[in-house]
């Protein structure tokens, strides 16, 4: 099941690649291949596609154009599926640009309206959005999906992960920039590669597939993403590495209750080690951070601003993913170096732990530390619970709408990372609550 959410102003040739990319497989008597489309070119509809070898079947829907930025939307999409198609297992693939993490999937907006106004009127499935999607689907988790899988950007977070757990067995994400079918196809998600394997073995596993998936994506180092930078409006090339993980979600629960204690005791012991953890988090494999927050941040692209301010450290995007594993290794490594705290080291090591036991295929390019799951620790106060797609001042509006704050992601609820953030952030206690609240305005 491939839920398209391509109703928005990117990926435009994209719909097509995708389709030819299906197309070369086709369904067989054991597996279907069923797409919900929903695009803005050449025609702005939604269809309900069945995948034939070299050719499509339209299957009727409800209406010519579908809000796919809506939870129900989703949950028509695979209940409709399980009764036209009835399946031993099932995988559902979200797709979509604008990848924002926990802040949401499968964007949606209705440029008949006009640019400005549709961007403002954008719709996203936000994480509880999610659940209440995958919970009517699943039966409450009765009927677990197999593999939930995102071929959309920085998805692959401990906090996605463990969102969705209670309502599937797999979860196959990457916690870098997706490159989309356009702008370089060669590092795309592997339709054609992992299904045509699928066809070949369709009576491999959930876990097999879903490390077939990982396995057969291009990992590599300095792709090029082409982005239209302003003033100019030239394109210019942004060199990103492409990741893929596939995570046991049987197992998230166990890097949520490591995350917890060690964020309890980071807690006790901020004002000792602040400046410590300051120094792995700055030092940690950072994710998604090249989305411009003005028309002016696109300057940031031209190579030699870039080269200057990441000489001066000063991050010139949305600096606020750090993969969990590197991150909980370089502070380890310099309490190690200080010979400090052997309790918080040990805390450390169970988190590593529990995410090299989650984590069953991870595909990166040599060296990178990209770890399969990455972590939401904003760079300072001021970025935390922004939109990552705000964009100057027509996006206020956009920021209240389109996501929930982290504090009603399920992780944040179990689990006291939000509160070691406020802690560093240095906001005391009595300020938190009137702090969050202008967050959301601001």
């Amino acid at each position: 099941m491939i839920y398209a959410s391509w109703d928005t102003t990117l990926c435009i040739n994209d719909t097509k690649f995708l389709i030819e990319e299906l197309k070369k497989v086709g369904s067989s008597k054991e597996l279907n291949i069923v797409v919900l489309l929903d695009t803005m070119y050449p025609k702005d509809e939604t269809n309900f596609l069945y995948i034939l070898k070299n050719t499509t079947r339209n299957i009727p829907w409800y209406e010519k154009d579908s809000n796919l930025g809506d939870w129900r939307t989703l949950a028509e999409f695979i209940d409709r599926v399980k009764k036209n198609f009835t399946a031993q297992h099932y995988i559902l693939i979200i797709a979509s640009p604008h990848g924002m993490a926990w802040q949401g999937v499968c964007q949606d907006n209705d440029i008949n309206k006009g640019r400005t106004q549709a961007q403002l009127e954008a719709t996203f499935i936000d994480m509880s959005e999610l659940t209440t999607a995958l919970k009517r689907i699943t039966n409450n988790g009765r009927e677990r999906i197999d593999i939930i899988g995102f071929s959309t950007c920085i998805t692959a977070s401990v906090e996605v992960a463990y969102q969705i757990a209670p309502y599937a067995n797999y979860m196959v994400a990457s916690e870098e920039n997706m490159q989309s079918f356009s702008s370089n196809p060669n590092y795309t998600w592997p339709h054609y590669k992992s299904l045509s394997k699928l066809r070949e073995f369709p009576n491999m596993s959930a876990e097999d597939f879903a490390k077939c998936i990982v396995n057969n994506f291009v990992a590599e180092s300095n792709t090029s993403a082409y982005l239209r930078c302003y003033p100019t409006k030239k394109w210019v090339n942004i060199p990103i590495n492409t990741t893929l993980s596939a995570i046991n979600l049987n197992r998230v629960s166990q890097v949520a209750s490591a995350v917890d204690k060690l964020a309890m005791n980071l807690i006790k012991e901020m004002p000792k080690y602040r400046d410590i953890i300051k120094e792995a988090r700055s030092k940690a494999r950072k994710f998604g951070p090249w989305y411009p927050r003005t028309k002016f941040g696109y300057l940031a692209y031209l190579p030699k601003i870039r080269e200057t301010m990441t000489k001066m450290g000063i991050p010139y995007f949305m600096d606020v993913w750090i993969d969990l594993y590197h991150f909980s290794e370089l502070l380890y490594n310099l309490l190690d170096q200080n010979n400090e705290s052997p309790k918080l080291k040990f805390l450390l090591q169970k988190v590593m732990e529990a995410i090299n036991n989650s984590v069953i295929a991870n595909n990166v390019s040599t060296g990178d530390n990209a770890h399969g799951m990455h972590v939401y620790f904003p760079s300072n106060a001021f970025r935390y619970d922004q939109h990552l797609w705000w964009i100057g001042f027509p996006y206020l509006l956009l920021s209240k709408k389109a996501f929930a704050s982290y504090e009603k992601l399920d992780f944040a609820k179990a689990t006291s990372w939000n509160e070691m953030l406020y802690r560093y952030y240095h906001i005391p206690d009595f300020l938190v609550k009137p702090w969050l609240k202008l967050k959301r305005i601001f």
